[in-house]
């Protein structure tokens, strides 16, 4: 969004988004799910584990970002450091 100057926002045209902290501990798992009309965007700040989209897995790690596109079954495996992480979904 744009500020106007007056403290209000104009819409940017964006119809549905959010923007996430992710701070987890080490043994947090996310199970895979699928965002059937939204695509995701993660940027991984500190941590490790194993992303899963569709039939891939691969390791994370710091300063890495991935987008997830809409309808892509994905996923979280554990890793042994603390996950932190911003997810950002939008349409």
């Amino acid at each position: 969004q744009r500020g106007t100057g007056d403290g209000l926002e104009e819409p940017s045209g964006a119809l549905h988004g959010s923007l996430a902290n992710l701070d987890a501990d080490a043994d947090l798992s996310v199970p895979e799910h699928v965002h059937e009309t939204s695509a995701e965007i993660l940027f991984i700040e500190a941590g490790n584990g194993t992303m899963v989209m569709g039939d891939e897995r691969f390791p994370i790690r710091a300063g890495q970002v991935y987008e997830v596109p809409p309808g892509v079954r994905h996923g979280y495996e554990a890793g042994t450091e603390a996950l932190q992480a911003w997810s950002l979904i939008h349409n």
